[in-house]
């Protein structure tokens, strides 16, 4: 899986290395508290990144929606939880006057690799999950 990524994990281990050589003083007697501060360093780049990729998500899924006659009614936040912490997203509430029906993107209902279960059905467009409301 990450080979396809070699390339920006090689410049972003080149980077946070730099990073850390430049700002830290007195390496040497950090020895054993280096792995902490690369580990709260990768964690909040964990975050950042799956905040950045989530709300694209919800976009391109809200796109999709509004292709089909659905307009956005309200933008209401929700709060999601990934490895690294906990991110708040957008969860518009679409409306379709046409159909009488409204509709709340969800991130999916999707079986993740370790075999988490996300969601809690819905409708489907295009395999992304929406949440009905009535």
């Amino acid at each position: 899986m990450t080979e396809k990524y070699k390339d920006c994990i090689t410049k972003v281990s080149d980077l946070i290395f730099n990073t850390i050589i430049e700002k830290e003083e007195n390496l040497t007697a950090q020895f054993f508290l280096l792995d902490g501060t690369v580990l709260s360093i990768l964690r909040e780049i964990g975050l950042k990144v799956m905040s950045m990729l989530l709300t694209l998500i919800v976009e391109q899924i809200t796109v999709e929606a509004q292709k089909k006659g659905f307009v956005i009614h309200r933008r209401p936040k929700i709060n999601y939880t990934v490895i690294f912490g906990k991110i708040q997203l957008e969860s518009p509430y679409l409306w379709n006057r046409q159909l009488k029906r409204g509709i709340r993107p969800k991130i999916g209902k999707i079986r993740a690799k370790n075999g988490r279960l996300f969601g809690d059905g819905g409708a489907s467009f295009n395999g992304i999950w929406f949440r009905r409301i009535f």
